[in-house]
């Protein structure tokens, strides 16, 4: 199954759906692959510590082609940051 969350106007609770069907989906056992393109990266801040918060944004190593990692946050989810 894929799901996805997109609008291009702000305010939306966009980040709030996906935080919410993420970790809904995850404690269920599904794989959960969450990508964070906003660059305030507020999903990323929902979802990591902040110690754990990865280094470098996922949008970013899009846009220069190069590879882009998940990163765990949960044994079922993982983050594009």
């Amino acid at each position: 199954m894929v799901v996805a969350v997109a609008s291009v106007k702000g305010g939306t609770g966009k980040t709030t759906v996906v935080y919410g069907l993420a970790w809904l989906f995850a404690e269920e056992g599904k794989r959960v692959l969450a990508a964070d393109l906003d660059p305030q990266g507020n999903l990323t801040v929902a979802l990591c510590s902040p110690d754990g918060l990865p280094e470098e944004a996922a949008s970013l190593r899009l846009f220069q082609r190069r590879p882009v990692h998940p990163y765990p946050v949960h044994n079922c989810l993982h983050l594009l940051w």
